[in-house]
């Protein structure tokens, strides 16, 4: 039988949101609460399931967490920040900088010869 009232089953699932995001943010250190939440409604918007066979596809160690049957928001959610910070430490090192591209505003570019510049 279940004890939970209906406002409680409408809540419960901020409240998940929210304690994820927080615990992103003390574990990580994260000071930018819109990266954190980014993180866990990307989080929120992937099933656990496919992360296990994505790990065991790319041949990564099998940690306690695949083992299990279930694989939490949070747990999600911070390995995916921790994957990502990890690329962008990779990136560096390798003398690559991590920056985004900008998107070409206007049309083509006309030089001061009077030529259309192209992209």
């Amino acid at each position: 039988m279940n004890d939970v009232s209906p406002e409680e089953e409408e809540v419960q699932p901020q409240r998940t949101h929210v304690h994820a995001q927080v615990s992103l943010q003390h574990v990580t250190k994260e000071a930018d609460d819109d990266i954190a939440q980014a993180y866990v409604a990307l989080a929120e918007d992937s099933d656990s399931e496919p992360d296990v066979a994505f790990l065991k596809a790319e041949g990564e160690k099998e940690s306690w967490r695949v083992s299990r049957k279930r694989i939490t928001l949070e747990e999600r959610a911070l390995d995916r920040y921790l994957d990502d910070d990890e690329w962008e430490r990779r990136e560096r090192a390798e003398g690559r900088g991590v920056h985004i591209q900008r998107f070409p505003i206007g049309g083509p570019q006309v030089s001061k010869s009077g030529e259309k510049a192209g992209w």
